[in-house]
């Protein structure tokens, strides 16, 4: 069965060659230009250590920054992971935005540990991928399982590591921090804006006429 990953690729490839994509960027473009492998060890609430994996790729920086989401989730793959941050590279491009594509990744699941230990998860992730994130290098959002507060934990703990103050190095934070006003909905606004304009373009129908399916109850719900 295809990976995302190989499914995300034949989508690339078949647009590019339809584009009139040079063969050798359509190359580069294929292949992430990093992927980072960490084994982190996290203290847990009962006093013993657990080693916790996390992944950190970089598909493209070559026109600026890279931006992706992390998130945290027990299912996760590497070439998972690698997918979504082809995903991103390629929605920076056609939304004509400067900025390379790049996804991270912590190996557990956030209903199964407390506040603390996650907190300790995303700490611990920050400063072992700090070496290849930051806002000139890859600026992290919160994607599955990883909200505001997470994105705080990680502004202080680059911060920190820095030794000055750093926003700049994710997005998604609380508004006490230097977060965004409207920043948690931005994606349930966008899908909205689309679907109205798909509708404007429909004269017979009007927006009520078309039944609705919310999958899911987080922040686009």
């Amino acid at each position: 069965m295809p990976t995302l990953l190989d499914q995300v690729l034949d989508q690339f490839t078949t647009t590019a060659k339809m584009m009139g994509i040079d063969e050798n960027f359509i190359r580069i473009l294929r292949k992430p230009q990093r992927t980072m492998i960490v084994n982190m060890p996290v203290k847990m609430d009962d006093g013993h250590l657990q080693m916790v994996k996390g992944y950190k790729v970089l598909h493209q920086n070559t026109v600026g920054p890279a931006r992706g989401g992390l998130r945290m989730d027990p299912n996760s793959t590497v070439k998972c992971i690698q997918a979504l941050s082809v995903i991103n590279s390629m929605a920076s491009s056609l939304a004509g935005v400067p900025m390379g594509g790049s996804h991270g990744a912590i190996i557990a699941d956030p209903d199964l540990i407390s506040d603390g230990e996650k907190e300790r998860m995303v700490r611990r992730y920050t400063a072992s991928v700090s070496s290849v994130i930051g806002p000139e290098k890859s600026i992290l959002s919160p994607d599955l399982g990883v909200g505001q507060t997470s994105m705080a934990y990680m502004f202080d703990t680059y911060s920190m590591g820095v030794g000055k103050t750093c926003p700049g190095v994710c997005t998604g934070k609380p508004l006490e921090v230097g977060g965004i006003i409207g920043n948690n909905l931005a994606a349930g606004w966008g899908i909205a804006d689309v679907l109205k304009e798909v509708v404007r373009r429909d004269p017979d129908k009007d927006l009520k006429d078309y039944p609705v399916i919310l999958q899911g109850i987080g922040h686009v719900g």
